[in-house]
């Protein structure tokens, strides 16, 4: 059984830029968007190896 952070590191290390989570605004509109790379960057306080310099 895999758990989350290793499922986190997966999805970040395979698709860095695709979107996590959108957060929204009182309105509904899009205020925030959080990739995988920088959901693990946060969760995990590092960046995937080998990508530093494409992750935003």
């Amino acid at each position: 059984m895999r758990v989350l952070p290793d499922i986190l590191q997966a999805r970040a290390a395979h698709q860095p830029g695709d979107r996590a989570y959108v957060f929204l605004d009182e309105r509904g509109a899009e205020a925030e968007v959080l990739t995988y790379g920088e959901l693990y960057s946060r969760a995990v306080g590092r960046r995937i190896p080998g990508r530093a310099a494409r992750a935003g």
